[in-house]
């Protein structure tokens, strides 16, 4: 009898489940979560086409509770507080680097955030998966799949910043005078030599 209970009520939460996915709701219960793996939740209950690069967002922690049935209340929901937005082109949702300009915290300024894009000089498209790192550090982000990037966190004593990508010649950029919303744009030149 014991066992025929707990069938039913395993049957009926079960049927709860599958009704919820059936009528299109989102359900998010995150407990200190990679916000990939948040994505990865919502992409598979709304079967949405996503695309994002699970790199840099493996490492921020996303925590809280919701239930929707609208996918952009769920995917501001799960990249609030991150540098990261998302938009709508052709049926697919990407996450991007979010470009607004920083809440200003203050006179002093400890850290720079700089955004922009990594370009090819000559066609003007962009140059996904370059690398951009501080001279003389190991740490470094790469750009999306559109050329864009989002460095945080550098230390305001930093000189330059410099970008590589395979094929073309590595640009270094002071990054004393750089404009007050920390935006720069990269244009690589290719490698005679290849």
């Amino acid at each position: 009898m014991r066992l025929h209970r707990v069938i039913v009520i395993g049957t009926l939460l079960l049927g709860q489940l599958c009704s919820w996915a059936q009528d299109g709701r989102i359900i998010l219960t995150l407990e200190d979560v990679p916000v990939s793996e948040a994505l990865k939740s919502i992409r598979q209950q709304a079967e949405i086409p996503l695309a994002y690069d699970a790199r840099g967002l493996k490492r921020i922690i996303v925590s809280g509770e919701l239930v929707t049935d609208d996918v952009e209340v769920a995917l501001r929901f799960v990249l609030k507080d991150t540098p990261f937005t998302f938009e709508a082109r052709g049926g697919t949702y990407l996450i991007l680097p979010d470009f607004s300009p920083p809440e200003p915290e203050g006179k002093l300024r400890r850290d720079i955030t700089v955004i922009g894009q990594v370009l090819d000089a000559e066609s003007r498209t962009p140059l996904p998966f370059a690398g951009l790192s501080i001279r003389d550090m190991s740490q470094g982000v790469t750009s999306g799949l559109d050329g864009r990037f989002f460095y945080d966190g550098i230390p305001v004593d930093t000189m330059e910043l410099c970008v590589s990508y395979l094929g073309y010649r590595s640009v270094c950029r002071s990054l004393r005078g750089i404009p007050e919303d920390g935006r720069l744009t990269f244009m690589m030149e290719r490698n005679s030599t290849f």
